[in-house]
């Protein structure tokens, strides 16, 4: 006798994996796949989330070959989102607080793919530094999710965590909690809360 998972009926998402890199994608693929059928056959019907390989980055979905290889995710309950990245430094890796100009366009590719084969993205994580030339693309990148809500179902800051040093450039945490001061990145963020 099968269990019901213990988050059936609440207001989560399923998130599969996170940011797979090395792996063969008919693979990856056929295992995301697998997920989704034993989630649904459990009863559940949240949104699910599905990675591409190659970091899942949205800026490189095309070029990757995720957006021929996730044609093949399959989802019984027709409730998935692909769970993409993307950051605004030089490279799109965000090991950098230092943001490119029109970095905040690179979801286009992606957006593009999405609409033409009716799928929906999920940007998972983003960021920037805290700096003008960030702030101006990290609107940009936000504006574009707004405009493209047809594709784009939601969005989260990466921000570390409590094992990331204080001067890490993404962290939204209060550097005191005991006199918390908003870090300039959470009022842009808040611009663009659903």
């Amino acid at each position: 006798r099968q269990h019901a998972p213990p988050y059936r009926n609440k207001p989560v998402n399923y998130n599969l994996t996170n940011e797979p890199h090395d792996q063969d994608k008919a693979l990856l693929v056929s295992v995301q796949n697998e997920a989704i059928a034993a989630i649904r056959n459990a009863g559940a019907n949240q949104l699910v989330l599905a990675s591409g390989g190659a970091w899942s980055g949205a800026h490189s979905w095309v070029s990757s070959g995720n957006a021929e290889a996730m044609l093949d995710i399959r989802d019984p309950g027709n409730n998935f989102a692909f769970d993409v990245h993307q950051y605004l430094d030089q490279n799109a890796s965000g090991t950098s607080g230092t943001c490119v100009a029109n970095s905040g366009n690179r979801l286009s590719a992606f957006t593009a793919w999405a609409r033409e084969h009716g799928k929906r993205g999920f940007l998972g994580e983003f960021g920037g530094g805290a700096n003008s030339a960030c702030n101006t693309e990290l609107r940009r990148l936000l504006q574009y999710i707004k405009d493209n809500r047809d594709v784009w179902v939601g969005w989260t800051w990466w921000g570390g965590g409590p094992w990331w040093d204080d001067d890490y450039f993404f962290i939204l945490r209060p550097a005191s909690l005991s006199n918390p001061v908003e870090p300039p990145d959470m009022a842009i963020l808040r611009q663009f809360l659903w």
